[in-house]
């Protein structure tokens, strides 16, 4: 029995889609692991079904704080897990994802059904479910406050920020995040603007807020332009000029930053230890028609076999800057647990990068971290302990704020930044001149 209900499942359409992001969810939910669509073997999964798996979980986690309140003031005594997960992820889907009321709630109670444990709950799902699509759960959805972030992220933000900008990038975080793109030339944005319907930020970096399949949009094969968010474009535009300067990017994969530095017309190295990493990197650039050295060497032992102009280092981090996109951040135990270690590396790779830089040169240090303790504290350290000092940042040629900038000379990016364009993903950057030796 149980056998044929999995094989109505599997062979139900949309309801596979529905069934895998369940289970990634749940999966994030319970161990605190990756959000990780895998599709089963027998599961004769296409793109589209996969997209929306990736969709609905990601959605349900990004407004996890809305559907429990929904459900608590809608249940007298909450369901098992298993049920409770099933009515969040109706609830994402259709607040959230936009899905029609009576799909929402009848693709909900058919996953309860094809599931003989949970079967039973059928008639209170289908209950719940039609008030919380109703004018009722609208309501209670729109009175709820968006998820809360765990301790360990929110309360080093309180100290830096204060309470009201930690509410504001929480609720930069529940949004689905639009697709940036940067052109491979900067004097291409008007007419690529034009051709994908796309928004042209400040500093040069597209913006479209539907793409869709990114590799069937248009010249995504032609390499006119790759995917980048504006925030994670913009340390490279702090640099200024390019053009035949020896760069060093360490940690380089998956090469945006890399790219950037070879469109710009720097002679450039990209490094990482990812043999895997570096092969996308590899292809991004011939898609690109670009050229750069690749490395794969551990870049903290890696000889340069000479100084460079400019070093930039994208330091690996907790990642919390990009929440809204990876909403699974905020469960990750192991990122959690290994704040001490990540700080420890982050200091030798900026130690390391200032070593094989120029005598007054220029190291880029950045991170795609919303925490002090990776940004603005490591730039500290290297004033203090390595005799960096803090370059002019070019803000005007980086599409940033002054008020981005930060007291010891680096520039902090934040979700909550560009509300009225869509946010942006948390990050931190600075530029630091090298000491005479």
């Amino acid at each position: 029995m149980r056998g044929q209900k999995r094989m109505r499942l599997s062979h139900s359409p949309g309801l596979r889609a529905r069934n895998t992001a369940l289970a990634a969810f749940a999966r994030v939910i319970a161990s605190g692991s990756r959000l990780r669509i895998v599709a089963k073997s027998d599961d004769a999964h296409d793109t589209a079904e996969v997209a929306k798996a990736q969709q609905i979980a990601a959605a349900s986690l990004r407004c996890l704080g809305r559907a429990d309140h929904v459900l608590e003031h809608l249940m007298e005594r909450q369901p098992p897990t298993a049920v409770r997960n099933i009515l969040r992820l109706a609830l994402a889907e259709f607040h959230a994802c936009g899905s029609k009321p009576h799909a929402a709630v009848d693709q909900a109670v058919r996953l309860m059904q094809a599931e003989p444990r949970l079967a039973r709950y059928g008639k209170l799902a289908n209950a719940v479910l039609r008030r919380a699509v109703g004018p009722e759960g609208k309501e209670l959805w729109a009175a709820a406050r968006p998820t809360g972030l765990p301790d360990w992220i929110a309360a080093p933000l309180r100290c830096a920020h204060g309470r009201e900008t930690v509410r504001r990038i929480e609720a930069a975080h529940e949004a689905e995040p639009p697709l940036d793109i940067t052109p491979r030339q900067a004097h291409d944005a008007g007419r690529l603007s034009r051709l994908l319907a796309a928004e042209i930020l400040p500093g040069g970096s597209l913006r479209l807020r539907r793409p869709g399949q990114v590799t069937a949009l248009q010249e995504f094969q032609r390499g006119t332009w790759w995917v980048q968010d504006s925030a994670a474009a913009t340390p490279v535009r702090l640099l200024g000029e390019l053009q035949g300067r020896r760069v060093f990017d360490l940690c380089a994969a998956p090469g945006g930053k890399t790219m950037q530095c070879a469109a710009a017309g720097a002679d450039t190295v990209a490094v990482d230890r990812s043999a895997e990493r570096l092969r996308t990197l590899d292809e991004n650039l011939a898609r690109a028609g670009l050229r750069a050295e690749t490395v794969c060497a551990d870049a903290l032992n890696w000889d340069g076999g000479g100084d460079a102009d400019i070093v930039i280092v994208d330091a690996p981090c907790s990642a919390t800057g990009t929440i809204r996109r990876h909403p699974d951040i905020a469960h990750r135990r192991e990122t959690k647990n290994r704040r001490g270690k990540l700080a420890e590396v982050q200091r030798r790779l900026l130690a390391r990068a200032l070593s094989m830089t120029k005598p007054n040169g220029r190291v880029l240090y950045c991170v795609c971290s919303l925490l002090p303790a990776e940004g603005e504290d490591i730039s500290r350290w290297a004033m203090a302990e390595l005799g960096a000092q803090a370059a002019p940042l070019d803000i005007a040629a980086a599409g940033a704020s002054l008020t981005w900038q930060t007291a010891e000379g680096g520039l902090r990016l934040r979700p909550d930044f560009w509300p009225e364009r869509g946010g942006m993903d948390g990050f931190y950057a600075v530029v630091l001149i090298a000491p005479e030796r």
